[in-house]
Parts: structure tokens; sequence; C-alpha cells
């Protein structure tokens, strides 16, 4: 049981810090009710809420993998709160914190109207696999630069100096 509580403090750990690409922290801001909704409309639309719950459940299988001996019930119970959690309006908020920083109202409605759009919502529903293929092409793309940069090192300086 010890391993498993440092296990779980370690994941959320390292969930905060993956997700979080600086060290500020999403401050409160006033939002009105119209642009909660246009926000929550926004996120749903994009399957936003769907494509969160769908990366908890990937890491699903390896987390009862590693704690074989916690109960099935447990981790249903824990799926059941990461659902309520993108469904309910606290994700909303925080979503909204972040977009009113950036987005007017009939910018998020424009956008909320694009992803209704035939086009909009083909994308929304691929979008997962281009970033991760795009992940995977500039990670290759990275790998090509290093090599060249490499090359270019071992040509200036010669492969023999220090």
């Amino acid at each position: 049981m010890k391993r498993f509580i440092l296990s779980a403090v370690f994941l959320l750990f390292a969930g905060s810090i993956a997700f979080s690409q600086n060290t500020e922290v999403v401050t409160p801001v006033d939002v009105s009710e119209e642009y909660l909704a246009a926000v929550s409309e926004f996120i749903t639309v994009t399957n936003l809420r769907q494509t969160n719950i769908e990366q908890i459940n990937r890491i699903l299988p390896m987390l009862k993998k590693a704690y074989e001996d916690v109960p099935e019930e447990f981790f249903d119970g824990f799926m059941a709160r990461v659902k309520d959690a993108f469904n309910g309006r606290e994700i909303d908020e925080l979503f909204a914190r972040v977009y009113v920083k950036y987005l007017s109202l009939e910018d998020l409605k424009g956008l909320t109207d694009f992803y209704k759009s035939p086009v909009g919502t083909k994308y929304a529903s691929c979008m997962e696999g281009i970033n991760n293929d795009i992940s995977k092409a500039a990670g290759e793309l990275g790998k090509k630069i290093a090599q060249d940069f490499l090359k270019d090192l071992l040509e200036l300086y010669g492969e023999n100096s220090e």
C-alpha cells in the first residue's frame, strides 16, 4: 500500500508538471455566465472533454497492472470522478479563466460555429491523430537537425578534437 501511495503522489506530481507549460497558476477571474456557457459549448463541440477522459483511460490499464491488488471498484470510482470532473462546471470554469485572457465572447462563438460546421466537425474528430502525427514528425525533424548539428560540429572541429 505504501508503494501505491508513493506512486500516486508521483503520478500527481508528474502529471502536474506534464500538463503545465509554465509555473503560472491560472488565476481566478470573473467571467459572465454567457461566456462560461460559450466555453462549455466550445469544449464540448471540440471533443476536449472526451479527449481528456480518453487520455486518462489510456493510462488506466498500466495502473491496474501495476496495482493488481487494488480492487476493480476503486478504478471504476476513480474513472467516475474523472468523468464528473471533465463533464462538470469546474472544468468549464478552469477553461474559461484561460480563454478569457485570449478570446472575446464573439471569438469563442465564431470558433464554436466553425467546429459545428462539417469541416470543423471533421477536424475535431481527427485532431488528436493529427497532433500525434505532427509530434512524431517534429521529433523526426528534431533528430535530423541534431544529427546535422553534430555533423557540422565535427567538420568544424574535427573528430579528434577535445
